[in-house]
C-alpha cells in the first residue's frame, strides 16, 4: 500500500517493450520480491525500489539513455589504499552456447520443461523458425571460447506465445554468450543517485582506447561510509577486444595512474 509508482518509467517501458505480450496463471506466487523480479525479468526489465519507496522499471536494452559519465575526474581512491578502478574479465561459467527459452505454461508456478507447451531456441548450428540466423553467430563465438557446449535453459512462466518469446531469446542470447568485462571503481556520493541497470557512459586511460567512451550498465552499488564513496560496479556493454586487458587480478590495488 505504501509503494508509489515512477510512472515515466512505466510509460517509457510500455513504449520500448511494443509487441510483447505478457500474462500467466500463478497458482503460488511465493516470495512476493522474487515473483515480482522474475516478471520483470522476462520482460527484459529490472525493478527498482527506491528507499522512499518508489518503483521504477527499468529496460535493460538499446532504449535507455547514459544517466551519468565517468572519468578521471569523479573516478576517486576507495579509500583502502586502491585505485578506485579495476577490470575484471567475466567467469567462462557465465557464458552460454545454447540458449533455450521453454514458455506457454499447462499449469501455473511450474519450474521444469513437462510445465511448458512451447520451447524456442538457438544454437551454434540451429534455430527455431523465425529466429534470426545472426543469433547462430554468438552461440558459436561461445562455443569457441568455452570448448563445449554450455546449455541455459529459461522458464518464462509469464511468456505465452511465440512472437513475445521470440523477442525475449533475441535481447537475451548476445547478453549471455559474450564475455563483458566488469569494471568496479568509486566515485562521489552522486551516485547514490545511480539505480541497479541504469546506463552509464565510462572514459577512463585503464580501458582500451583510452579516449573511447565505453557504455556499462550498473549490476552493483555500496556505500562506504569510512571513505564517504559510492563504489560501482558496471558490466561493459562492448565486448573488449581480446588480448586487451590491462593488468592482471593480482594488480587490483595498484596505484591510481
Amino acid at each position: 500500500p505504501d509503494v508509489v509508482l515512477d510512472t515515466d518509467s512505466f510509460a517509457t517501458a510500455y513504449t520500448a517493450l511494443n509487441g510483447w505480450e505478457f500474462g500467466g496463471l500463478i497458482t503460488d506466487p511465493g516470495d512476493a520480491m522474487a515473483f515480482l523480479y522474475r516478471m520483470a525479468y522476462q520482460c527484459k526489465s529490472l525493478l527498482n525500489f527506491a528507499p522512499d519507496g518508489t518503483v521504477r522499471m527499468q529496460v535493460l536494452d538499446g532504449s535507455r539513455v547514459s544517466a551519468a559519465t565517468y572519468t578521471q575526474k569523479n573516478v576517486v581512491r576507495d579509500g583502502r589504499g586502491g585505485s578506485g578502478f579495476v577490470r575484471e574479465s567475466a567467469s567462462l561459467d557465465a557464458l552460454y552456447s545454447s540458449v533455450y527459452v521453454h514458455f506457454g505454461t499447462k499449469a501455473g508456478g511450474g519450474t521444469g520443461p513437462s510445465a511448458f507447451s512451447g520451447i524456442i531456441s538457438v544454437t551454434p548450428t540451429t534455430s527455431s523458425e523465425g529466429v534470426p540466423t545472426t543469433l547462430q553467430i554468438y552461440c558459436d563465438g561461445a562455443l569457441d571460447r568455452l570448448g563445449r557446449d554450455h546449455r541455459l535453459d529459461v522458464y518464462a512462466d509469464f511468456i505465452q506465445d511465440y512472437g513475445t518469446a521470440n523477442l525475449f531469446l533475441q535481447w537475451l542470447v548476445p547478453r549471455v554468450t559474450q564475455r563483458y568485462d566488469t569494471l568496479v571503481f568509486s566515485s562521489w556520493l552522486d551516485s547514490l543517485a545511480r539505480r541497479l541497470g541504469d546506463l552509464v557512459t565510462i572514459t577512463h586511460p585503464r580501458l582500451p582506447q583510452a579516449k573511447k567512451s565505453w557504455n556499462g550498465e550498473i549490476i552493483g552499488q555500496t556505500f562506504d561510509p569510512l571513505a564517504m564513496t559510492v563504489q560501482l560496479s558496471v558490466r561493459l556493454l562492448e565486448v573488449v577486444p581480446t588480448g586487451s586487458l590491462i593488468w592482471a587480478s593480482s594488480d587490483l590495488l595498484a596505484p591510481a595512474v
